[in-house]
């Protein structure tokens, strides 16, 4: 016994990996979903098979826990969230690719095309992944599960009545009943999520003339070589409410590259890309109705928004290694025991040299954990040390505040 806990605890602590490689990769791939205000997708919490699970799974199938372990497609597990079919098959089909440019082997079923018999609908991905420290090597299941938010009802609902005490047959089929009917609903939902998402076809408007409906999908389409959502048009006519604006200021505005160009820089000062179409379509409209200054004000608040919404999600799957108090990662860090680049990935400190290698800033990383905890004075000393020891142990390579890696520094400065 004490074999398996050692193999099953190997397991888990190589499974950490998986948890933060494969989590930046999804929260990587979101981003590139759609507009942030009409596309919604959460990743829940990651969850590594408990130890019990394995056990019981290897006394069913006669198995030894190691061969558990290696058999289990699912040992590291992501639960993906979605608001409506659409966004499930979208996060599939991108998860799916990046984790080939990963290279990695994902494999899809397909569970809302072909439900299970219980009625449970989702779409999972599954890939082994390859992971280990020096002689401790593994390959370990890692399964996603994207679902629509009826779905991941559904299964908490299910899960909850029928696996957890013996559950009579006309419970299931109850169960399976239920799955149907919000099978029924998210199929009426994604009806009208079609009807907002329509691309509006646009009329060129008259010279002179107020902008209208047609008006603005004309617009939108000559600046953006793309047809407008329904949804976008009938927000530009409740932003513009019954103010009379011609069409022809917003065309002209649209194509002002000096006000592209700052919507662009105002919007990237806290985002890490571009401004949507539709954020900058929105920009625009606000600076027709409120002058260009206005316009760059609110590309600057919702890049702030869109950034706060995305790394809050992104943290959120890096936290685990982020212990509660100050005494409990300074013991890890004594122990060696401490998840260092997590920690600089989390306290915002990883950035990128010209070379695009990642270098970490380790006055970043330091003012951040001692904030983070409220550290001051002789705590906050002994935690600079602490920290600067951890990353340097780490082989971490300090930006020093100027933003290159170590051999980009001395390549620059060699002949000084």
């Amino acid at each position: 016994m004490a074999a398996d806990a050692k193999k099953y605890a190997e397991a888990s602590q190589l499974a950490d990996t998986i948890v933060r490689r494969v989590g930046h990769i999804l929260s990587s791939a979101l981003r590139q979903l759609g507009s942030p205000d009409l596309v919604k997708g959460q990743i829940e919490e990651p969850r590594i098979k408990s130890s019990d699970s394995i056990v019981r799974k290897a006394s069913e199938k006669g198995w030894s826990v190691e061969q558990a372990i290696e058999k289990c497609w699912d040992f590291v597990g992501f639960r993906v969230v979605c608001n409506n079919l659409q966004d499930v098959s979208r996060a599939a089909h991108l998860f799916e690719k990046a984790l080939q440019q990963a290279e990695l082997e994902p494999e899809i079923h397909d569970y809302i095309a072909k439900p299970q018999p219980t009625g449970y609908r989702a779409i999972h991905i599954t890939c082994p992944v390859k992971v280990g420290f020096g002689n401790n090597q593994m390959t370990l299941g890692c399964e996603i599960q994207i679902r629509t938010r009826l779905q991941d009802a559904w299964g908490h609902l299910s899960r909850a009545e029928l696996y957890r005490r013996n559950a009579p047959p006309s419970l299931a089929e109850k169960a399976v009943e239920l799955a149907e009917a919000l099978a029924r609903a998210d199929a009426v939902a994604e009806k009208i999520r079609e009807q907002v998402t329509r691309p509006r076809k646009g009329e060129q408007p008259a010279a002179d003339s107020h902008l209208t409906a047609d008006a603005i999908a004309f617009i939108y389409e000559r600046a953006f070589r793309e047809k407008p959502p329904d949804y976008l048009v009938e927000a530009a006519l409740e932003q513009i409410g019954d103010k009379k604006i011609r069409a022809d200021a917003l065309d002209a505005l649209l194509q002002d590259r000096d006000f592209l160009e700052k919507v662009d820089a105002a919007y990237q000062e806290r985002t890490k890309w571009g401004p949507y179409p539709s954020r900058i379509f929105e920009c625009a409209v606000q600076a027709v109705l409120n002058g260009p200054a206005s316009g760059v004000a609110l590309a600057r608040k919702k890049g702030k928004a869109d950034w706060e919404e995305i790394d809050a999600q992104y943290k959120s799957q890096l936290s685990h290694a982020v212990p509660d108090t100050w005494p409990e990662l300074k013991e890890q860090f004594n122990n060696h025991e401490a998840d260092i680049d997590t920690l600089a990935r989390y306290f915002d400190g990883v950035k990128s040299c010209v070379c695009s290698s990642e270098i970490v800033d380790f006055d970043s990383v330091v003012s951040s954990i001692q904030e983070h905890y409220g550290l001051d004075d002789e705590d906050a000393s002994d935690a600079e040390d602490s920290i600067v020891e951890a990353l340097n142990r780490a082989g971490m390579d300090d930006s020093e505040g100027g933003g290159l890696c170590s051999y980009c520094y001395h390549t620059l400065h060699k002949d000084d």
